[in-house]
């Protein structure tokens, strides 16, 4: 095939048969299933579908490019699903987030992981309340967009903006709706 041919095959991977691979990921009940309804699942299972799968499309995937981005995303924008609800959300942003926009634009990735249930609940945004005058807004998700996610750590930005910037991301909640 040749390298050239190859890196063009990879760069559109909806155009490679895959079917072997997904029908063995298609036995992990539940990675399709709507985000509300992971929340009736034992999070041991979860984690487990969603282990074997990174495993199988790792093994058995003929779209190799995707499969690597996608486990590079996964690590950049990293989600501790022991974490609470992440525990039946981080399969959802695996499927919605990280592997809809693994080869896509990095700006639809960011703004698909900011309003991701997960990574609200991951980074506390969804405690981001002020009811005091007094209260501070909580600054998780702010500095990790710019430390991590973006700009990366002293990079023309400061704790000022990184203020300004949580108290934009004041109110943002998690609402699932399937």
């Amino acid at each position: 095939m040749g390298t050239a041919a190859y890196i063009a095959e990879q760069l559109s991977p909806d155009l490679i048969d895959n079917e072997a691979c997904e029908g063995l990921v298609r036995r992990l009940e539940t990675l399709p299933l709507p985000t509300g309804e992971l929340f009736e699942y034992q999070e041991e299972l979860l984690l487990k579908d969603l282990t074997r799968s990174t495993v199988l499309r790792a093994v058995y995937s003929n779209r190799q490019l995707e499969e690597v981005m996608v486990e590079f995303w996964t690590d950049h924008f990293n989600i501790d699903s022991s974490k609470g609800d992440c525990q039946w959300l981080k399969t959802a942003d695996d499927r919605d987030v990280i592997r809809k926009h693994a080869l896509g634009s990095f700006r639809d990735l960011v703004r698909a992981s900011a309003l991701s249930p997960a990574m609200l609940w991951y980074l506390d945004g969804r405690v981001n309340r002020k009811a005091q005058g007094d209260d501070k807004p909580n600054e998780n998700f702010a500095r990790e967009l710019l430390e991590l996610f973006t700009m990366g750590v002293d990079n023309g930005y400061d704790q000022n903006d990184i203020v300004l910037m949580s108290r934009a991301w004041t109110g943002w909640s998690v609402q699932i709706v399937d």
